[in-house]
């Protein structure tokens, strides 16, 4: 492996162990100053905004900056990454994200891993998170094939803040991070008899995402490559 694929392994691990870290931190710490559920939501969405950007902005200097499975395997099908790459990608970033989340739990005085009680799951909310991964993929293929001033690191972060405050599942649209979420007892976790409702809707929403991104941009689909 060369030395620019471990660097860049290795960013996407950091970023995303540092975004888990301002998911389900900004939650503890919300939940900790005040009971008002509006504000709490407001304070998790603001630190989601500003961690995605500037992640999304260094990390991306270094590698990839997908911090995401269904980013990694979107651009999989555009051949942007191999099939190990990609598979290479996703591990790091399970990793990283529950990296990130026994991390911040420990910081806030919690046991390492917890188990999660939030229940999340309803027609509704599985809808909701096919929207909010179908949306997603789309706004990056449209940041990434224009001339739209800002970038992914822009428009990614404004997507998931308005995403997040307009769907019942309050937008995890991430496979990985879904999973590390079962680890905390906090107001972002998800109990784990629920995780494959988010999962499968994610999944459906990558491929309607793709589908309506190369439809309405004129994209082919390209056969991912195993090198």
């Amino acid at each position: 492996m060369k030395k620019k694929q471990i660097r860049a392994l290795v960013s996407d691990f950091l970023g995303s162990l540092l975004l888990a870290m301002a998911v389900i931190g900004s939650g503890i710490m919300a939940e900790s100053l005040t009971n008002d559920l509006a504000i709490i939501m407001f304070i998790n969405v603001f630190s989601i905004i500003l961690a995605l950007a500037v992640l999304i902005a260094t990390f991306s200097q270094i590698g990839v900056a997908h911090f995401n499975p269904i980013v990694t395997l979107w651009f999989l099908s555009r051949k942007k990454v191999s099939v190990v790459e990609a598979f290479e990608l996703i591990v790091v970033q399970i990793l990283g994200f529950i990296a990130g989340v026994a991390t911040i739990n420990y910081s806030f005085g919690r046991d390492f891993f917890e188990k999660a009680t939030q229940p999340r799951q309803s027609n509704g909310i599985f809808v909701a998170e096919i929207i909010a991964s179908a949306g997603l993929i789309f706004v990056l293929t449209a940041v990434t094939r224009s001339d739209i001033r800002g970038g992914a690191q822009v428009w990614v972060p404004v997507w998931f803040g308005s995403v997040i405050f307009f769907t019942s599942s309050t937008a995890f649209a991430n496979p990985a991070l879904s999973l590390a979420r079962t680890f905390t007892d906090s107001p972002t976790g998800i109990t784990f008899s629920h995780l494959g409702t988010y999962i499968l809707a994610q999944f459906i929403g990558l491929i309607i995402g793709g589908l309506i991104s190369m439809y309405l941009f004129q994209m082919k689909f390209k056969k991912p490559s195993f090198k």
